[in-house]
């Protein structure tokens, strides 16, 4: 967790997804942004280098995400899609697991 954020009177804690994937701590600058998501019933920002595009798709489009081998690190991919190029879809309950983002009391 790398910091909080009050959104509207809620403390939202903030996890720097660049350490939460093993790349080390991002180093913020006002071109950063924090995506806010909520994961079963709590606010967690998110904090990212960029958003390139949102898009829509339907579910049926989900491909599932080849095992290559179980080298002991976090699975934090939740399916693959071929949209322009492939698409990865991250798994949020995954991402956010209970040790990593302690919940708001």
């Amino acid at each position: 967790m790398r910091g909080v954020l009050n959104l509207r009177g809620v403390m939202v804690p903030i996890v720097d997804l660049r350490c939460r994937f093993g790349q080390g701590l991002t180093a913020s600058t006002p071109t950063h942004i924090i995506i806010i998501v909520q994961i079963d019933g709590r606010q967690v920002g998110l904090l990212a280098d960029r958003v390139l595009d949102i898009v829509a798709f339907e579910t049926a489009r989900i491909q599932k995400v080849p095992r290559a081998g179980q080298d002991g690190a976090p699975d934090f991919l939740a399916g693959l899609m071929t949209l322009d190029d492939k698409v990865a879809l991250i798994d949020l309950r995954s991402l956010l697991a209970a040790e990593a983002v302690p919940t708001a009391a």
